[in-house]
């Protein structure tokens, strides 16, 4: 389960298990609280991110949709790594429904009893062969999506819970992809001023869009 907490000062103003589907900001913000910033505690599958809040004004969250088939709630740790000028990337591959080609930081799932800081380390090293330390955690991005019924797989409710840190690479080295045949096709250092000219996932575009000093 992941719970959401505010803390206001120090002290505990707002606890809230995240429903299915469900944005941590928005829930937040319904219940009148403004996000400052988050952490993350604990190991997956029980994370709790608690964020720094104060009061604001009360604007509800959408409606939960309804569903009756799987659900899938997939927190993931993602890395942005800047080093000599250049963001580290990788390419979706063709094992990614509807995403092959699609570029995006370093990252992916966290397996069960792991922290979000060691998946990111372990997830960097699987999908470019490089080091990072000093992660810390930047923004939670979520969406919800429904995957429908393909031959071999049911259609599933898919709610990613991305925690996206900034990290950094002391020894920056040419990618190289270890974990071959997974959803990684190739890894690169592109230069800032060519980022936006990749076919990036469109999250990664929206947090750029809102926040372009994550790259600073």
């Amino acid at each position: 389960m992941i719970t959401v907490r505010g803390e206001q000062r120090g002290r505990e103003v707002v606890r809230i298990a995240l429903a299915h589907g469900a944005d941590p900001e928005r829930e937040l913000v319904a219940r009148g609280w403004w996000p400052v910033r988050v952490v993350a505690e604990g190991r997956a599958p029980d994370l709790t991110l608690t964020y720094a809040v104060e009061p604001g004004p009360s604007v509800p969250a959408p409606p939960a949709v309804a569903w009756d088939g799987i659900r899938r709630q997939r927190p993931a740790a993602y890395a942005l790594v800047v080093a000599d000028g250049a963001l580290l990337l990788t390419e979706l591959s063709g094992r990614v429904r509807g995403g092959a080609g699609l570029w995006l930081p370093p990252g992916g799932g966290l397996e069960a009893g792991e922290h979000p800081a060691a998946a990111l380390v372990r997830e960097v090293w699987e999908e470019t062969g490089q080091d990072v330390d000093e992660a810390v955690l930047r923004r939670v991005h979520t969406s919800h999506r429904f995957e429908p019924a393909s031959r071999t797989e049911p259609a599933v409710s898919f709610h990613p819970i991305r925690l996206v840190h900034t990290a950094r690479c002391t020894t920056p080295r040419s990618p190289v992809v270890h974990d071959v045949g997974g959803s990684t096709a190739s890894a690169r250092w592109v230069g800032l001023d060519r980022v936006r000219h990749l076919p990036l996932v469109p999250w990664l575009v929206q947090l750029l869009d809102e926040e372009p000093d994550l790259l600073s």
